[in-house]
């Protein structure tokens, strides 16, 4: 049983490192079409549509994470059951949520991407190692948070939809 567990897990995580490096992917091409639309437009503002298209970007990819996830049955139906009241509490389901086997695996798969990158990073640039810790600790507790963010978005739909309460 317990190796069963383990190679459940260990799926699980190829599945989310899988998720993460395309979503990631998404990310930077997304991105740059946008930068080259833009640029094209307005060529003398260069910085600020570089960070206006990673944020339109990662805008436009977090709403498809949320209607992907508000569409998986499986799940919902697997969440509802669980839940037996009709009182709904943002804060807890983001404490309980937080913690799940799906969330934690996901952020491990994350902060393995981000883990090579930083080793990337580091060896051909002559930066302080503390500030890239920094760095990578500060992205890693972003995607946790917003990851967990969307899930509880995604509970707070299925609870409405089910009770009908706002």
């Amino acid at each position: 049983m317990y190796y069963l567990e383990r190679a459940k897990t260990i799926k699980l995580y190829l599945k989310k490192l899988l998720q993460t490096f395309l979503l990631l992917a998404a990310l930077i091409v997304l991105t740059a079409l946008l930068f080259i639309l833009l640029i094209w437009l307005k060529p003398q503002m260069k910085a600020a549509i570089v960070y206006f298209c990673l944020l339109l970007s990662a805008i436009l990819l977090l709403y498809a994470i949320f209607l992907k996830r508000h569409e998986n049955k499986r799940i919902k139906a697997a969440y509802l059951d669980a839940q037996p009241a009709e009182v709904y509490s943002f804060w807890k389901d983001y404490l309980v949520t937080l913690k799940t086997r799906e969330n934690v695996v996901h952020t491990l798969a994350f902060l393995t991407i981000l883990f090579f990158n930083g080793i990337r990073i580091a060896t051909s640039l002559s930066r302080p190692i503390g500030g890239l810790l920094l760095q990578i600790t500060i992205v890693s507790f972003l995607f946790t948070t917003l990851n967990t963010l969307i899930w509880c978005f995604v509970h707070k739909r299925w609870h409405k939809s089910r009770y009908g309460t706002q």
